[in-house]
């Protein structure tokens, strides 16, 4: 196959895997809370989920011509996220920020129930687990590097982030994500530059 550069490249061996919107709204009016369904209960969830195919298939048949299909060796449908799966992302999502602060000798931590607030802030019925990203810079990286430039973490320092009612800066007591040094190993490294290293890694 040539590219748009007259370049070819060796299309043997090779999956292609094509996406489709189709049915999109059909996966979310079956799930509209995205994580709601649980494994507790796998057999209603695998009931909705065969519906839900079923209902999305004949979607796919009504956009495209069947020599088109019949040329797929496969279709597979969108399954909606369950909530185990959700806390996995969230955690595949923590862990670049963890790694930049264990660098500089700090370790983070997050209780359950920040996890849990991440993922309900970061889940999107329409986007699914897209804008999680978003929400770990807005509410925890930024937070961090402010705090870190304030000198309230430094190296050594175990930082445990949890979600609870606590007052803000603005005496507005609410739920928000409070960060709590649970933990201090002493470390031999000057504060001052690896503060400003640790902000700057962090922006």
């Amino acid at each position: 196959l040539s590219d748009a550069k007259g370049r070819r490249v060796d299309f043997r061996n090779t999956i292609i895997l094509m996406t489709s919107n189709i049915g999109a709204k059909l996966i979310q009016g079956a799930n509209k809370l995205g994580f709601a369904i649980t494994r507790e209960d796998e057999e209603s969830r695998e009931q909705e989920y065969s519906s839900m195919k079923a209902k999305v298939m004949d979607a796919l048949k009504k956009t495209f011509r069947p020599e088109f299909i019949n040329r797929l060796d496969g279709v597979m449908v969108f399954r909606s996220l369950a909530r185990e799966e959700i806390a996995m992302i969230v955690e595949l999502e923590i862990k670049p920020l963890r790694l930049q602060l264990a660098e500089h000798e700090i370790k983070l931590e997050l209780t359950e129930a920040a996890r849990h607030a991440v993922a309900e802030a970061g889940f999107d019925p329409e986007y699914g687990a897209r804008p999680l990203r978003r929400v770990i810079q807005n509410e925890l990286q930024d937070e961090l590097s402010e705090a870190i430039l304030a000198n309230r973490f430094v190296p050594g320092d175990t930082i445990q982030v949890d979600y609870r009612e606590a007052t803000d800066a603005n005496g507005e007591t609410r739920e928000r994500f409070v960060f709590d040094v649970t933990d201090h190993t002493p470390v031999e490294e000057p504060e001052s530059e690896t503060t400003e290293a640790i902000a700057a890694l962090l922006q």
